[in-house]
């Protein structure tokens, strides 16, 4: 329960390349720590880039946050994943939490 009238700190548990959301949070002993230690975790879901054959792994899908081979990057203008994009992501990330959660 974190429920609060003075707030929680907020920590994104992002998965690695081709993982996903709820494989980070199964994997992750986050949820118990953040229990013990009063925050909030949350574990969002990347991006699909489709899949690809993987060995012995077989098929796999491609989800990452900011693998510039897969987005297209760079531009003529530039890498279109800077430290400044990322930053606004995690701003906007943030700012979809309902104000009763906040």
């Amino acid at each position: 329960d974190h429920s609060s009238n003075t707030g929680h700190p907020l920590v994104l548990n992002l998965h690695g390349f081709s993982g996903t959301a709820y494989g980070q949070m199964t994997y992750s002993p986050m949820n118990d720590h953040s229990d013990q230690h009063d925050y909030i975790v949350v574990y969002p879901q990347a991006t699909s880039f489709g899949t690809y054959t993987h060995g012995e792994y077989g098929d796999r899908n491609a989800t990452t946050w900011n693998n510039l081979g897969c987005s297209g990057s760079p531009t003529a203008d530039g890498p279109t994943c800077s430290l400044r994009h990322r930053e606004e992501w995690v701003k906007d990330m943030v700012d979809l939490i309902p104000d009763n959660c906040k």
